[in-house]
């Protein structure tokens, strides 16, 4: 029994193999049809460690996101613990949300907010948004130097600048342990391809490189 790696568009995995035949996410496969596959210079258990239970969500990667609402007569922008799309038709998204956030009765009141998927211009405003909130500032999105655009559906501003911009109307959400999540539906989508999204992994954040 041993680690090879096969070379074949499979994320570049290592792949459990035991003679000519290779396991592939649960079901065997013969080998022998690509024969240029090559033996690693170590065993990848020696790279894994099991780490305490709290990190557990930050081992996946993900995005950086900004949400924005409207509610008690001001705007206001938080960045979201999470946030995935769900399906593209009917287009639902799912959003994070923990329960300190100022945002999270705008969003039970008006059932709407803007999801702003952010480009590297917005990665200063992770370090300039800590300790702000939009209790005590009534512009949080000016005191963060952000500058916004009109949405056409949802009263809540976007923030320009963004790899992508999402109106979004909440449609269902489940109450969880200092977390709700939202599903939305998207009401209008807008994409700046000129500016590449970021991403975030164990509370940093990378830029994308080229595709795989």
């Amino acid at each position: 029994m041993r680690f090879v790696e096969l070379t074949m568009p499979l994320d570049r995995e290592y792949i459990l193999c035991s003679g000519t035949k290779v396991e592939i996410f649960g079901r065997w496969h013969d080998a022998r049809w690509r024969p240029d596959y090559r033996l690693p210079a170590y065993h990848t258990a020696m790279a894994r460690e099991q780490v305490e239970l709290a990190q557990a969500y930050r081992t996946t990667p993900t995005g950086l996101y900004l949400f924005t609402t409207w509610a008690d007569s001001h705007q206001n922008v938080q960045f979201a613990f999470r946030a995935l799309g769900i399906q593209d038709d009917p287009p639902y998204v799912l959003v994070g949300v923990q329960h300190r956030n100022y945002s999270l009765n705008a969003i039970r009141e008006t059932r709407e907010f803007g999801l702003n998927v952010c480009s590297q211009e917005q990665v200063p405003a992770i370090d300039a948004s800590r300790g702000l909130s939009g209790r005590e500032v009534p512009d949080k999105i000016a005191r963060l130097g952000l500058e916004t655009f009109a949405a056409k559906h949802i009263r809540a501003p976007l923030i320009a600048g963004c790899h992508a911009n999402v109106e979004c109307r909440v449609v269902d959400s489940m109450e969880g342990p200092g977390v709700t999540l939202f599903m939305a539906e998207a009401l209008a989508v807008y994409l700046d391809r000129e500016r590449p999204p970021v991403l975030r992994l164990a509370g940093k954040t990378y830029l994308m490189g080229p595709p795989a």
